[in-house]
């Protein structure tokens, strides 16, 4: 329950709430014709203003609240288009959400990634930002796996004899003598509903897909570009056969001007055009020398979500 006192009595009242530092909650008064009304209607609305927020290819975003004594429930389903525009699941241009139920302070405020073009069931473990209702504002968080560590990359071509091994990129790193490789990428698990994604971008700036596997130290699933032989049981790609309309193969990614990314993912995504939420990145050295290894860097907080 809000109280609101001004000097005159009970007004109209304009009550700021941010969520990622501009998330308002305007309570409007409202009346039935030119004479005052002696019943003021209210209508509680959020009017969110993000930064950052990536599309969801094939999926949505969803904003929850959980209570302190364990009540929960949505407070909007929206998309978000690149320029950071935000619709409804309708189709239509939104820029605030009708709430019928004021959370207390307490509360826990979570932005989710759902799968589909409907309103879930109920809230998925995709947890993207989160914060704490404690006053007028609330500043959230991402919540994203740890990417400290060392993490590195080999370029070898290990599914066809005869390409050169500048064309693949493989995150292994050597282990011990006779050839033998242990995983790249030292992330930990993503969580329940997310995934890690590889990319590699052109020197034109064509993104093609390495894979996406929810563990790091396990093999991704595709091959599309790959040649016939078997790959490495680590995330990886060799770019050989099958390239898209306007790119060259076999891919050389030792021209000094080609990047790897390694992103989160959630576990829905399929043939997705771009990373979703890089968390490493390298331009791969000019020259690099395959089987020798290089370290991808961290990706800036600044560029997260927020």
């Amino acid at each position: 329950m809000a109280r609101i006192f001004t000097a005159g009595g009970w007004w109209g009242a304009l009550i700021p709430f941010a969520i990622l530092g501009a998330v308002l909650i305007a309570i409007l008064r409202s009346t039935s014709g030119p004479e005052p009304s002696p019943t003021p209607v209210a209508a509680t609305v959020f009017v969110p203003a993000f930064e950052r927020l990536p599309p969801v290819s094939s999926g949505h975003y969803e904003l929850w609240f959980e209570h302190p004594d364990g009540g929960a429930g949505r407070v909007a389903a929206f998309t978000v288009l690149p320029g950071g525009a935000l619709f409804t699941l309708t189709g239509e241009p939104v820029q605030d959400f009708p709430v019928t139920e004021l959370s207390p302070p307490g509360s826990v405020l979570l932005l989710t990634v759902e799968q589909g073009s409907a309103p879930s069931e109920k809230r998925s473990a995709r947890v993207l930002l989160r914060g704490t209702l404690s006053g007028p504002e609330v500043m959230f968080e991402p919540v994203l796996p740890s990417s400290s560590g060392k993490h590195v990359a080999t370029l070898v071509a290990p599914t066809d004899p005869g390409a050169p091994d500048t064309t693949g990129v493989w995150f292994i790193r050597p282990a011990g003598d006779k050839g033998k490789t242990s995983a790249g990428l030292q992330l930990p698990s993503p969580g329940s509903g997310w995934a890690y994604g590889a990319f590699v971008t052109t020197s034109a700036g064509t993104v093609l897909p390495v894979g996406i596997f929810p563990d790091p130290k396990k093999a991704d699933a595709h091959a599309a570009f790959s040649g016939e032989k078997k790959g490495l049981p680590f995330p990886g790609e060799d770019f050989i056969r099958n390239p898209p309309e306007g790119v060259k193969f076999p891919l050389n990614l030792a021209d000094g001007r080609t990047t790897v990314t390694v992103s989160l993912e959630p576990d829905f995504a399929g043939d997705i055009p771009e990373p979703f939420l890089p968390l490493l990145s390298l331009r791969i050295p000019y020259q690099q020398k395959p089987g020798e290894i290089f370290a991808l860097s961290a990706v800036s907080s600044d560029t997260f979500p927020r």
